[in-house]
């Protein structure tokens, strides 16, 4: 239960799309509106955002949240900012009172998704949430515009209660013609009030994203210290790869939440499948969760020690029945520990003749960081469009592929996304961990 005033975020869509605020608005025919409640936990990373995937199904014309930060054994408000809402949920940013970052900080709160429905869909308007659990929301008319006059305003008694602690916002415009309407992936802004309370949605919104991009998907990591991944999105795979020295497993001991925000891969040394001397982690999304275009960032902290080789990478969805390198296969980032300041990227297919082919290892495709990367995380990304592939390291573009220069363009399909800690030698540590703050996937680079 939280016993201290939270923060609430109001998101509304309308910005330049023909909404009316005045009027008899029962003139006309009026739109109905269903909405989503719900509540989430996230642990803010070191830039204080989170991101919230309850899986809306469609981009919410509304959006409201009151979130806290929890501090021991109580909770204190912090200021919330919700942004790049989009089908899949959103992305929340929380700051202190001087401005810095709430970092590595659990957050607690409540949202509530209010979505348009179109006059002829009739009732029920249904919006799939996560889990495979549907909320079917009667279709009902907007309420007329109150009063601004504080007297006759309405306070939360009179607005529709909510479980949780949320103050309820009804839209308070209204479409002109469908075309208004938010369609899934749009980018959504958003504006923070401090009010415990508010009963109508707010004039102003924050300014866009200038590319308009979008939360498709996002792993936060949140779970409980020893718990295991998403399995509606990744598969902890068992078995061992030609060329290494280690054995994958779906243990908790090789793949498991800290507890703290963070996914933690560790590669242990002991006796594991086929003889191999260590254990380690990989996941991968084949069958479950892939992706075509976009853009793809993992923060995380990849070890540089003896004989590591992590690496953030994708195949075709094909690979299953097509094989490799005909699938295709992105190398976001590799690390290996001869050159722990190196980010190697690279991208494997085939040629015309159908022989292997890669853009090259090293090159070109090797940025030079300042210092050993496996000291603290650091953000790996890319950007994938139907021309190029742009690679990033903490933000900066360190590398682009372009479609002309790849003898046959295997990237007009879908991927999935594998996470990895391999082992090439047996004289280092004894222990060695891959930990991963996030993957989130946008519609374009953020």
């Amino acid at each position: 239960m939280f016993t201290s005033v939270g923060v609430l975020a109001v998101v509304a869509l309308g910005v330049g799309i023909g909404l009316s605020r005045a009027g008899n608005l029962s003139a006309s025919p009026m739109p109905a509106y269903a909405s989503l409640v719900g509540d989430f936990t996230c642990i803010t990373s070191t830039d204080g955002s989170c991101a919230v995937a309850p899986g809306l199904n469609a981009t919410p014309d509304q959006l409201t949240v009151e979130a806290w930060a929890q501090d021991g054994g109580s909770d204190t408000k912090v200021p919330v900012v919700a942004t790049n809402v989009g089908a899949y949920g959103f992305v929340l940013r929380a700051n202190g009172p001087d401005g810095a970052p709430v970092e590595r900080r659990r957050i607690h709160g409540s949202y509530v998704a209010w979505f348009h429905c179109a006059s002829n869909a009739g009732p029920p308007c249904k919006h799939q949430r996560g889990g495979g659990h549907t909320a079917g929301g009667t279709a009902t008319a907007l309420p007329t515009e109150q009063s601004t006059d504080p007297a006759t305003t309405p306070d939360d008694s009179t607005t529709s209660p909510v479980p949780g602690p949320t103050s309820t916002v009804l839209p308070s415009s209204v479409p002109t013609s469908p075309a208004g309407i938010p369609q899934p992936g749009q980018s959504t802004p958003a504006v923070v009030h401090t009010a415990p309370t508010v009963t109508t949605a707010p004039a102003t919104t924050a300014p866009a994203p200038a590319n308009g991009a979008a939360l498709q998907w996002a792993d936060e990591f949140d779970g409980a210290a020893g718990t295991g991944v998403n399995k509606a999105d990744w598969t902890a795979v068992s078995g061992s790869h030609h060329g290494e020295l280690e054995c994958y497993t779906p243990k908790s001991s090789n793949v498991a939440m800290d507890g703290k925000g963070d996914l933690v891969l560790t590669a242990r040394r002991e006796a594991g499948c086929d003889g191999m001397p260590y254990t380690s982690g990989r996941l991968e999304g084949v069958n479950k969760r892939t992706f075509k275009y976009g853009y793809f960032e993992v923060r995380a902290r990849m070890p540089t020690t003896t004989g590591a080789f992590p690496a953030f990478w994708t195949l075709g969805a094909n690979y299953p029945s097509v094989g490799w390198p005909r699938s295709g296969e992105i190398d976001i980032v590799e690390i290996t520990a001869n050159l722990p300041s190196s980010v190697h990227t690279n991208i494997h297919g085939v040629d015309a003749s159908g022989k292997s082919w890669q853009s090259g290892w090293g090159g070109v495709g090797t940025f030079a960081s300042s210092s050993n990367v496996g000291d603290s995380f650091h953000t790996y990304g890319l950007n994938w469009t139907s021309t190029a592939l742009q690679f990033y390291f903490d933000g900066k573009l360190i590398h682009t592929i372009n479609k002309s220069s790849v003898p046959v363009w295997l990237w007009d399909q879908e991927n999935y996304l594998l996470l990895n800690l391999a082992i090439t030698s047996s004289s280092g540590p004894d222990v060695q961990t891959m930990d991963v703050d996030y993957v989130r996937v946008y519609s374009t680079k953020p």
